[in-house]
């Protein structure tokens, strides 16, 4: 780990936080007097974020005084696992939309007659198309039609989606129609995935900044949560699974790592 400057006794404390299935482990480093504090609690699923609280006190440390953030957490795996990730819809270009099923065209075991291919993360009837192209030289072939994205997004309103995938054919060539984030279309499966689990991963982030603020509960709580999550944003804080060991600064404390390891590994 790298290290990094200390201002004043509020940022003294780095803070390591590993979520389980079943326990949180906490630990905690003071800069300053080169203690480290260790804090072991039961995670909490419905709200991971209060396990994580439980540990930092346990450990003999707060939000408040922490100046680094490191964290690691099964919470993506376990929502891929057990499908419990986000209502998902993939937007692709017309003609394409079999491209998330059909993959490499990959067979695990070969020899294998009764291999079946594990189940789509996003229905079929959520796989849809819009009439837009873009040749590979980068040229528009047939430009995005605003009329057609408002009833596509009124159709996604509707079907109540949490989450939306978008791959648009060569749209590395030309951002026009969409600013990709990977090259390889057959990394789609990829931005679905990241989809799937946004929802779970994002509330728990966004309660560790809210509690790293001094949110807490009480009167007010819900108000003061939407204003730290609006300060989040305008700040430029995302959670942004691509990036791998990234990092970010709000209320004081940098956050490194956004990647659960789970994630890395799909």
């Amino acid at each position: 780990m790298t290290d990094i400057p200390v201002e004043g006794n509020r940022a003294r404390l780095r803070i390591a936080a590993d979520v389980g299935g079943t326990f949180t482990d906490i630990a905690t480093f003071d800069a300053a007097t080169g203690v480290l504090g260790l804090g072991k609690t039961l995670t909490t699923p419905t709200r991971l974020v209060e396990g994580i609280s439980h540990g930092v006190d346990r450990a003999g440390g707060t939000f408040a005084e922490a100046g680094l953030f490191l964290h690691g957490t099964t919470v993506a795996i376990n929502a891929l696992l057990e499908r419990k990730g986000a209502r998902t819809a993939l937007l692709t270009t017309k003609g394409f939309r079999d491209i998330y099923e059909i993959g490499r065209i990959n067979r695990p075991d070969s020899y294998n007659l009764f291999f079946k291919k594990h189940r789509p993360l996003v229905d079929r009837s959520l796989l849809i198309e819009l009439d837009e192209r873009i040749y590979a030289s980068g040229q528009v072939l047939k430009p995005l039609d605003s009329d057609e994205l408002e009833r596509v997004a009124a159709t996604l309103e509707e079907q109540k989606i949490d989450a939306l995938a978008i791959l648009f054919m060569n749209s590395y060539r030309n951002p026009s129609h969409e600013v990709p984030l990977d090259r390889d279309p057959s990394l789609v499966a990829n931005d679905v995935r990241q989809g799937y689990i946004s929802r779970r991963a994002a509330h728990m982030w966004y309660g560790i900044l809210f509690d790293a603020e001094g949110g807490g509960r009480g009167p007010g709580s819900h108000q003061r949560a939407a204003d730290t999550h609006a300060r989040a944003r305008a700040t430029g804080w995302r959670w942004r699974s691509r990036v791998r060991g990234g990092s970010v600064r709000f209320a004081g404390i940098e956050f490194r790592n956004l990647v659960s390891r789970s994630e890395t590994q799909h």
